[in-house]
């Protein structure tokens, strides 16, 4: 037998066909890369072409790198040529020169897209162009039209990147209607997206803080990751409201003052942090820090909360600085509750401290005559008669009528000792003697300011008596002076002289 055995076996073809089969099994990267190399120069060719094809290359090209508005050019020469000319995907043309226009920001992109809608409504690209549409809705804040496009979409038919931003969107939307029930399961289910993790997880707080379920917001808000220009860099602002509604003023403080460091925060929050940090200060005893926090406070807002300036008008009032008291709570004195009245109590403090009795004299009548609080209605009163004495505008007596009217209505007043001293000083002043002894006599605990004044009475009286012939009565009032000697010694021994006499 002679020759190769393959070759007796299966003949000389076959042989030569698995020859050929192994070289190009050994060939094949050379192969690729030829195939390769010809269908670059075919896409080539396709995108310089003058026809529809090479349009529309062209403008998927640009779409890609982001040049919108040389794809809209390219584009729109695709699709202007006849249906049966263009060789051309047409509806694929006509959904990416309306993404493109989307991404301009051009005025007929909402009409392009939901023209494409109409035209192909079986479209695998719906669901592209109904999240496109609700996305323009979105981006200009008309969360109801957004929504009622979102709702149209299939998740099912987006890619998994696309699906998430959409459930964000959605969420964002039936938050914004007022929908949380809605909301909620959306913004849970996006707990594992590193990119929607920190919002979501701030949006499920801020739910359970619109709910009043403090203690769950606290949980979720008090678990955010902040980050600036974010929505999540919000939940120190929802942290100190609810601190400061539970009167945890230190935690209150420390939230909003977070707040207020970081950037990009609007006004309005800035301006509420500011209260809040404010008015925790004040009560924390932080009188310089709460003035300084709720100016800035007013600064921000045209129509600032009478709560807060009330708290600036008593900070200005304990620091010294009366006259900006008095600007700052002058409009809170307006308001017809327990606020004004003590606003009104304040300004008239006020101008007693600066010396404006007829001022403070309007001022305290006004707050006596409120009755939201009974407290500051008793104050009120008190510092009325004493701005009303003070001023001079009435005589004694009359004064002296008022202190004893103020005990008549309040006679376990905080301010009966001094009310005493002042019906005192007013009798002594105006030589009625006798009625000041009278009003001491009546005094259960009378202080060691008033024993003494009774001291400097009964004394007096004694003396009067005495010029008067009245020897006995005389001898009375003296030895009653010197009873009380250890209060003014001088006046004992004068005593002891007329009494000896």
């Amino acid at each position: 037998m002679t020759g190769n055995s393959h070759t007796r076996r299966y003949g000389p073809d076959i042989c030569r066909y698995i020859t050929c089969l192994i070289d190009i099994f050994m060939n094949r990267s050379l192969i690729l890369a030829l195939a390769a190399a010809m269908g670059a120069v075919q896409a080539s060719a396709d995108i310089n072409s003058p026809d529809a094809s090479g349009y529309f290359q062209r403008g998927m090209a640009m779409y890609r790198a982001g040049n919108y508005a040389g794809c809209i050019d390219q584009l729109s020469h695709a699709v202007a040529l006849p249906a049966d000319y263009s060789g051309i995907d047409r509806e694929e043309a006509e959904f990416f020169l309306a993404m493109a226009s989307l991404h301009r920001g051009g005025d007929d992109a909402l009409s392009a897209l939901t023209d494409f809608l109409s035209a192909y409504p079986a479209s695998v690209r719906r669901g592209e162009a109904l999240v496109a549409v609700a996305d323009y809705y979105y981006d200009h804040a008309d969360w109801s039209r957004a929504l009622g496009y979102y709702r149209r979409v299939e998740a099912g038919a987006l890619n998994d990147a696309a699906a998430q931003t959409y459930r964000y969107h959605l969420a964002y939307c039936y938050l914004m209607a007022g929908d949380y029930d809605a909301a909620e399961p959306l913004y849970t289910a996006l707990g594992n997206d590193r990119r929607y993790a920190a919002n979501a997880l701030f949006y499920s707080g801020y739910i359970a803080y619109a709910r009043k379920d403090y203690d769950r917001a606290l949980d979720l808000l008090t678990r955010v990751d902040r980050k600036p220009d974010e929505p999540s860099a919000m939940a120190d602002f929802y942290l100190s409201q609810i601190y400061y509604f539970r009167e945890d003023y230190g935690k209150a403080y420390s939230a909003a003052s977070a707040l207020l460091e970081m950037p990009g925060i609007e006004n309005q929050y800035m301006a509420e942090a500011s209260r809040v940090a404010g008015e925790s200060a004040f009560s924390l005893g932080r009188l310089s820090e709460a003035v300084t926090l709720l100016r800035r406070y007013l600064s921000l807002t045209d129509s600032p909360l009478p709560s807060a300036m009330y708290v600036l008008g008593l900070s200005q009032y304990h620091e010294g600085d009366y006259e900006d008291a008095i600007a700052t709570l002058t409009p809170v004195s307006n308001e017809k509750n327990s606020m004004g009245q003590g606003a009104a109590l304040l300004i008239g403090q006020c101008y007693l401290k600066t010396g404006n009795y007829s001022a403070a004299s309007l001022a305290l009548d006004r707050a006596y005559r409120m009755d939201y609080d009974a407290g500051v209605k008793e104050t009120a009163l008190f510092n009325y008669a004493v701005a009303r004495m003070q001023g001079g505008k009435v005589p004694f007596g009359s004064s002296v009528a008022m202190f004893e009217s103020f005990l008549r209505q309040y006679p376990s007043s905080r301010y009966a000792a001094e009310v005493q001293q002042y019906i005192v000083n007013g009798y002594m002043t105006d030589n009625n003697y006798d009625a000041a002894l009278n009003s001491i006599n009546a005094i259960k605990n009378p202080s060691e300011e008033i024993l003494a004044a009774k001291q400097q009475i009964t004394y007096t009286i004694g003396t009067r008596l005495l010029a008067s012939g009245d020897t006995r009565q005389a001898l009375t009032r003296f030895r009653e002076a010197r009873s009380l000697g250890s209060r003014n010694a001088d006046i004992a021994r004068e005593c002891d002289l007329w009494i000896g006499e």
